[in-house]
């Protein structure tokens, strides 16, 4: 660094020098786009209809969980694993004050929560799982109307990070 010769090179070896992205997780088309409700999403304020998952506030303190079950994934989430998530979020309202938006998890472990503005955008996350917990999207409300708004074209893969070594050759 701020030499125009290097004292020494940096190599990277291993089979990987970026992560990989692996297959779809979600087994059924009907599960990631909800063009028909197959049983797998269940949740409190949640509805599958018109190819969407919706949720309508019921009032009050909520933290409606919308999860699908684990038997809808190729395999269940790993702890240590990294699994990149994908969606699209239309938010058609929010409480300005109290609404937080929907955040989606896997493996007990949190992204960031989106959709805190009326609007339209797909969002890719890649979290790391703690345990074996399904695929979920929260919608908190904490006063009001919350977050009302629908989920869309699910996608779930896991990410394989690299395991390349470091070597430095003087």
């Amino acid at each position: 660094i701020g030499t125009t010769t290097p004292a020494a090179r940096l190599d990277i070896l291993g089979p990987n020098t970026t992560a990989v992205t692996g297959s779809e997780m979600i087994i059924a088309t009907a599960d990631r786009d909800f063009s028909s409700a197959t049983g797998k999403w269940t949740g409190t304020n949640w509805s599958i209809g018109s190819g969407v998952a919706t949720h309508a506030v019921g009032g009050g303190v909520t933290t409606d969980v919308f999860t699908l079950d684990n038997t809808a994934l190729t395999a269940a989430p790993v702890a240590g694993r990294a699994y990149q998530v994908t969606f699209t979020v239309n938010t058609t309202a929010i409480d300005a004050t109290y609404g937080t938006g929907v955040a989606a998890s896997i493996g007990n472990v949190y992204g960031t929560a989106v959709g805190s503005s009326v609007g339209s955008a797909t969002y890719t996350q890649v979290i790391g799982a703690a345990d074996t917990n399904p695929l979920t999207f929260t919608a908190n409300s904490l006063v009001g109307s919350g977050w009302q708004g629908s989920i869309d074209n699910v996608s779930v893969k896991e990410v394989t990070v690299s395991n390349s070594n470091a070597v430095v050759i003087v």
